[in-house]
């Protein structure tokens, strides 16, 4: 499975980068010549003869993706479209897409193999990728997170309460991000409930600048927990504010 996985995933990479070429009609394989020197590799992952590919991507895309690399080498290939939240349990051999944080989370938790692909020089900058050779970028989003209090300040009926895990993806501005929005959060709200680890301490750092209540902080470490407390202090009029919905995935 480990040299099924290795060698497979610098094909299917290669693959999403190299125009796609034909292959003869007779019994000898021939490949795009972007995979010239890499026969051997190919044979090799032919007798296996079967490849499962999982990830969070456009399932249309990774479908179509999917039969063309079974076209060119002759390899069962199967794409698995599953969330992140099932990230963690997904069985298979070639993980596609998600976020980097859904990556980190995978090689820390031992999902991963690492690899290098063949083409690694012609994906992102090595900055978006995992020093270690556990995953790689193949491509740079931007990510929006507002928030605008004003709204939140009007709510004047109840209770004010917020449960967040924080913000993700935010590179080198990610604890000064997160401890910026605990401080926000303690101008506006009541009672707040932090969900998760990731940003747990930027958070509480800012609600203590602000002198902020520790009675009135929950620090839960799922979901479902945050849910249980809320059911045991909400009352009708209050008003709860889901600031973002992290799967439990990032701890």
């Amino acid at each position: 499975m480990k040299r099924m996985l290795t060698a497979v995933l610098a094909l299917l990479l290669a693959l999403s980068l190299c125009a796609c070429g034909a292959q003869d009609t007779d019994d000898t394989p021939t490949y795009p010549a972007a995979f010239s020197g890499l026969e051997t590799l190919i044979d090799t992952a032919r007798e296996e003869g079967r490849l499962t590919v999982c990830g969070t991507g456009d399932e249309a895309y990774m479908t179509a993706l999917c039969e063309k690399f079974e076209e060119l080498f002759d390899i069962k290939t199967t794409y698995r479209a599953i969330t992140a939240a099932q990230a963690g349990s997904a069985r298979g051999d070639v993980w596609f897409g998600g976020s980097a944080d859904t990556c980190r989370t995978l090689a820390a938790d031992g999902k991963l193999l690492t690899y290098t692909p063949v083409h690694a020089a012609d994906l992102t900058n090595a900055a978006y990728g995992d020093a270690d050779g556990y995953w790689y970028g193949v491509s740079v989003d931007a990510v929006v997170f507002a928030v605008n209090s004003d709204v939140l300040r009007r709510m004047t009926q109840g209770k004010r309460i917020i449960i967040t895990p924080g913000m993700i993806e935010l590179g080198e501005k990610q604890v000064e991000y997160n401890y910026l929005l605990g401080k926000q959060i303690a101008e506006v709200c009541d009672y707040v409930m932090v969900v998760g680890r990731y940003n747990r301490e930027a958070i509480l750092k800012g609600l203590q600048e602000k002198n902020y209540p520790e009675d009135k902080v929950f620090v839960a470490d799922t979901f479902a927990d945050a849910q249980a407390r809320l059911a045991q202090i909400a009352q009708p009029g209050d008003t709860v504010l889901y600031e973002n919905d992290l799967p439990d995935t990032f701890k």
